[in-house]
């Protein structure tokens, strides 16, 4: 093979390398637009936490095994968290925006 025909190659190869590894870093991530969680509001922190206080002597256990594990708007000032009350159970806490626990079920 001649020098000429070897960078040609050479060139033409490093050319190909470059373009695969560029094809590797495309973002194929979804926008926020696009997942579930942002298809409805959830919760704040503080008002999911004041529903686990509040559930945790109804359950008999202590505050700090009851955990939420979703929650959304039901209303313009009303929430629905779901607490996971760490006995095998589940329980629906309804509470207002300003942190007034409105009910509290099993789920």
């Amino acid at each position: 093979m001649k020098t000429a025909e070897r960078r040609t190659v050479f060139g033409l190869g490093t050319v190909l390398l470059g373009a695969a590894i560029l094809a590797g870093c495309t973002n194929t991530q979804q926008t926020p637009n696009q997942t579930v969680r942002s298809t409805y509001d959830t919760a704040p922190a503080d008002l999911q936490l004041a529903c686990a206080n509040e559930a945790a002597p109804i359950y008999g256990v202590g505050a700090e095994t009851v955990l939420p594990i979703s929650s959304k708007r039901t209303q313009d000032n009303l929430y629905t968290v779901t607490l996971d009350v760490n006995n095998g159970r589940q329980a629906l806490c309804t509470i207002d925006s300003d942190g007034n626990v409105v009910a509290i079920t099993d789920a």
